[in-house]
């Protein structure tokens, strides 16, 4: 069983905290790219031709705005909501690779700093919840580096994160989130010269 399924191409979903991608691994680009976002409706009588869902998603909830309460379930690629996360990742499953999720394994995407325990509460509802076969959690910045062959350093949405991180005893250390402001501080690819 385990050989069967290491035959078959995995999803890899990319959480981030604007947008998550998912994809099947060998492909060159995401198959779907959402933002990362529900919207709730406020207390608003709908008209009599349309019926509102309990939930938009990504580009539906950013559309209806005006009308909606929107919720972001993840802040600096750490999950606030789980509940809400999930139907994010459902919905990458429905309309982004639409097939269900115990049909591939999947390579799933954290932050570098992302607690052990969301790590584990992640792998939780990927097996218990979606079935999954198979699952691997990687850091993204690690991911970037098989392209480039040099040091990225991930900036998104405010926060930029070198790559690399020594982990013991399943805690990461050597990582120090650092929030963007208007003015990145510069940075140097040569002795005295500033980018």
């Amino acid at each position: 069983m385990v050989s069967e399924i290491t035959k078959i191409p995995s999803a890899i979903l990319d959480n981030g905290s604007g947008l998550c991608k998912v994809g099947i691994s060998g492909e060159q680009s995401p198959r779907f790219i959402q933002a990362t976002v529900l919207g709730y409706p406020q207390n608003i009588i709908p008209k009599a031709d349309t019926e509102p869902k309990a939930c938009y998603v990504g580009q539906d909830a950013q559309d209806k705005r005006n009308i909606l309460t929107l919720r972001y379930p993840m802040q600096h690629g750490i999950v606030t909501s789980w509940d809400d996360m999930e139907k994010i990742w459902k919905h990458l499953y429905e309309h982004g690779l639409r097939e269900p999720p115990e049909q591939r394994p999947v390579l799933l995407t954290e932050a570098p700093l992302n607690p052990p325990e969301n790590r584990a509460k992640m792998i939780e509802i990927f097996f218990e919840t979606f079935q999954v076969p198979a699952l691997y959690v990687a850091l993204q910045g690690l991911m970037a580096l098989k392209r480039c062959h040099q040091l990225p350093v991930q900036a998104a949405l405010g926060e930029r994160y070198p790559p690399g991180e020594h982990r013991q005893q399943g805690r990461g250390h050597g990582h120090q989130r650092e929030t963007v402001l208007r003015h990145p501080r510069p940075t140097r690819t040569k002795e005295g010269d500033d980018h």
